[in-house]
């Protein structure tokens, strides 16, 4: 979940089942009125990981290929497979206007605005990059990480062995 600068607008990712590799939707809900509509849907995706750029109406999201209800990976080389399909999209918070960044790369897990609305940091390759989403290359911050990233692969989820906040 991500919740607009005003407090008045969350975005969720939506969606039955844990598996994040199928069924997964943008949903734009209305706080007070807990109304909520779907955004961004593209057939064949799924959208997860969103962020809200603070003082602003622009969201970052992994945009992945929908994998259909296989239930699992029955190799590591099948789950890296989906993880390569990862990608970094911004658009404003209605849904238009989206776009892949693709110099980010592919395999994005967790991408979060800088505070000037400008940048975004996000996991990939067992490290912390940013780039500037009007352009130019990514420039690795931090990694890699100690160890190797556990994909929980039952579930398309990603946990790393350290923790990282960026503040706004």
């Amino acid at each position: 979940m991500a919740s607009s600068p005003t407090g008045r607008q969350a975005l969720i990712v939506a969606g039955n089942d844990r598996e994040n590799w199928t069924n997964k939707s943008l949903r734009l809900c209305d706080i007070e009125s807990a109304a909520c509509h779907a955004l961004l849907t593209r057939p064949g995706t799924v959208d997860l990981d969103v962020d809200w750029a603070p003082h602003s109406n622009r969201i970052a999201f992994v945009r992945a290929r929908d994998l259909g209800p296989v239930g699992g990976f029955r190799s590591a080389g099948a789950l890296q497979g989906w993880v390569n399909t990862r990608m970094l999209w911004v658009a404003h918070a209605d849904g238009t206007g989206a776009h892949e960044v693709t110099a980010a790369g592919r395999g994005i897990y967790r991408p979060r605005w800088s505070r000037d609305g400008r940048h975004v940091l996000y996991v990939r390759d067992n490290a912390l990059w940013l780039i500037d989403v009007r352009g130019g290359a990514p420039v690795r911050i931090l990694g890699p990480f100690p160890g190797k990233p556990d994909y929980f692969g039952f579930y398309g989820h990603v946990q790393w062995p350290m923790t990282w906040v960026w503040n706004r």
